[in-house]
């Protein structure tokens, strides 16, 4: 539309004054004088709803899962609501499509992964259940209550599932309000099954059933690369693999595809990919970065989908909970061996003098291990007839986070990592046999670690006396403890 001015609807200008009215603004009422432009544009192009809360079809066949379904089959068929949780790349989803095929009843599946996916979805569970239109355009617009009128009309109804997946920001289905009330999008019961990486039963509180999806065992875990690269080794070279990639299902699935992808591919000269289990098990070992990567994706893969990038979306949120040291501790945790790394470790006076520990306390630091170990990126737990309290990264979370941070703050992780090993030692009263256990623990991260520093010159400068001592003393204590008389607590200790 052409500027419209005071002097050219003959009406004199009595101010300077400018107005500018501009973009998608409805209607306009001329309350006295128009200064300035004023362009109206017509309303935007509304293009058609690409969500869906049609259940995923699984590609390959599910393996190892068969109790876990059972038992989460049995719990919606009597209406109580199931939490299944477990870390990035554990295979949540995938649990939840058998569950789907196994209680063949009408299903809607939610994208819970963000606040808009998730009401979307809902939304169009609320019309497919058969609330009315005008109802629910109302109480999406804020003019009624959405998680009520949704309830009420899914109570009406038998023989349903709801879906959602990905909730690993669990507050969100609280609507406004702790998910354990029940107030929310979430009720005390329902056959609701929801994904999520969050197995803090602070969170649920008794509102669902918890059940942890755990790694596969390793027929289970050959199966799944056999599924995908069947070309590529025998069953027993695929179980090698399985075992060196931990049952990890997300590692599975993409080792499987890489070896699908690379075996398919032109052999042309100077191509270095391997082609089969073996090796690509002996790549892990040397190139980890690049053969955890397709080397060619028929489409873009989505982070939770790439082996170095699902965990980062754990730690991304553990952030905006409040726990920014979530990923530098787990940073620095990966550069011990892989081992169960003794809680007594971890030294707070030592750990502040990188600077993402600033203002570090022992309420922090085990606030922000229970924070981990709630999502599944680490396990606390103990080791040994001594019970000692101990950590432990799965293998291939840690080789992950081993590469997410540069060399320079690698160096300086290692370089505390040492500290704190040798801090230990000299704290540890190798005379008392009750500490051989613990000596026992410290020998793989000291003898990593010590490997490591001999291989850098100004790390052998730096911390080489250190180190030999630490490796001497416990050394000594380990000869100590195998060729002593101990009290038969310890005698499985040898």
């Amino acid at each position: 539309m052409d500027s419209l001015t005071g002097d050219r609807m003959g009406v004199g200008m009595q101010e300077s004054a400018h107005n500018a009215l501009n973009g998608h603004v409805g209607s306009a009422v001329q309350a006295r004088y128009i200064h300035g432009d004023v362009n109206f544009n017509g309303a935007p192009a509304v293009g058609p709803g690409l969500g869906t809360v049609t259940p995923p079809v699984a590609a390959h066949d599910v393996r190892g899962r068969d109790e876990l379904v059972r038992s989460v089959v049995e719990a919606l068929r009597g209406r109580n609501p199931v939490v299944l949780h477990g870390a990035g790349g554990y295979g949540k989803t995938t649990v939840a499509q058998c569950v789907v095929t196994e209680l063949g009843v009408e299903t809607w599946w939610v994208d819970a992964s963000s606040e808009a996916s998730l009401h979307d979805g809902l939304r169009e569970v609320a019309l497919r259940a058969g609330a009315d239109p005008e109802e629910v355009q109302s109480a999406w617009e804020g003019r009624g209550l959405a998680p009520d009128l949704l309830w009420r009309q899914l109570e009406q109804r038998t023989d349903w599932l709801l879906v959602l997946d990905n909730a690993d920001d669990s507050s969100l289905l609280g609507a406004g309000r702790p998910v354990s009330a029940g107030t929310g999008w979430l009720r005390r019961t329902g056959s609701v099954l929801v994904t999520s990486r969050d197995g803090h039963p602070q969170a649920w509180g008794n509102l669902a059933q918890l059940h942890a999806v755990g790694l596969l065992s390793s027929a289970a875990g050959a199966q799944v690369l056999l599924d995908r690269a069947p070309t590529a080794g025998t069953p027993e070279q695929a179980r090698e693999l399985a075992e060196r990639l931990g049952g990890l299902p997300l590692a599975l699935h993409l080792a499987g595809q890489y070896l699908s992808v690379s075996g398919a591919m032109p052999r042309v000269p100077g191509l270095e990919l391997p082609t089969d289990f073996t090796g690509y098990r002996t790549a892990l070992d040397e190139r980890w970065p690049e053969v955890t990567e397709l080397p060619e994706a028929p489409h873009p893969l989505t982070q939770r989908a790439m082996l170095h990038r699902t965990w980062e979306l754990s730690l991304d949120l553990l952030a905006e909970r409040g726990h920014p040291m979530a990923r530098p501790l787990i940073h620095l945790l990966a550069q011990f061996e892989a081992a169960p790394i003794p809680l007594e470790l971890l030294d707070v006076a030592v750990l502040v003098v990188i600077p993402e520990f600033e203002g570090l306390t022992a309420l922090r630091l085990a606030a922000t291990l229970s924070a981990l170990s709630g999502f599944g990126l680490i396990e606390s737990t103990t080791h040994g007839e001594a019970a000692i309290p101990v950590l432990r990264l799965h293998p291939v979370i840690r080789e992950a986070n081993r590469y997410q941070v540069s060399d320079d703050k690698r160096d300086t992780y290692v370089l505390v990592c040492l500290g704190l090993l040798t801090i230990a030692g000299r704290s540890i009263d190798a005379g008392d046999y009750t500490t051989w256990p613990l000596w026992s623990l410290l020998v793989p991260h000291c003898a990593f670690l010590a490997s490591f520093a001999d291989q850098r010159d100004e790390f052998r400068e730096l911390v080489g006396g250190p180190v030999a001592d630490m490796c001497t003393a416990t050394g000594a204590s380990v000869r100590r403890w195998v060729t002593s008389p101990r009290p038969s607590a310890f005698s499985s200790w040898r």
